[in-house]
């Protein structure tokens, strides 16, 4: 009997497919994330320790979640075109991104009103940028990288859940 996770997976399979084949930096984000959570749920459960329970299940919240709010984007601000969502993959790709260092933010209880600051106007223009079609300019995200440096301090770190993933791959020779 097939878990809930590959039934699910199964069920995205061609939205993987078809974002893997157009280079999708969202399917990159989501890529090594798929990868562990698919071998842990394949481990036998006498290989299963409560480690990987822990990574298995951030690993699918994470995919459901992210994979749930592209789906939202393709429907309500693309029609369901999947060429023209697309055109917008590094908006949606770095939205997902601030999100994720604002929840990494909130769950270490470190997302100050400075931060609230920084990350709320940009996730705002964003999700307008997605809304009314309008591209954003490369610099403007150097210019947001910048303004995360400030939020983070430099000897700090906040890693994301796509950005701890390639670890537990490499632990579990992947």
């Amino acid at each position: 009997m097939k878990s809930d996770f590959l039934s699910w997976a199964e069920e995205h399979d061609d939205l993987f497919h078809e974002l893997y084949h157009h280079d999708s930096l969202v399917f990159d984000q989501w890529n090594t994330v798929l990868k562990v959570t698919t071998y842990i749920d394949q481990l036998p459960e006498k290989d299963r320790n409560v480690d990987l329970d822990i990574i298995y299940d951030v690993g699918y919240a994470y995919l459901y979640q992210k994979v749930n709010d592209f789906k939202q984007y393709l429907a309500n601000y693309f029609h369901h075109d999947i060429h023209q969502i697309l055109a917008f993959d590094r908006v949606i790709y770095y939205l997902f991104y601030m999100e994720d260092v604002k929840d990494s933010l909130l769950e270490q209880e470190r997302y100050t009103p400075y931060a609230a600051e920084v990350i709320e106007p940009i996730l705002e223009k964003l999700e307008k940028a997605l809304h009314t079609h309008k591209k954003v300019a490369p610099e403007q995200y150097e210019e947001w990288d910048q303004l995360l440096l400030h939020v983070i301090p430099h000897k700090q770190t906040v890693l994301t859940t796509p950005e701890i993933f390639p670890q537990a791959a490499e632990e579990l020779d992947i």
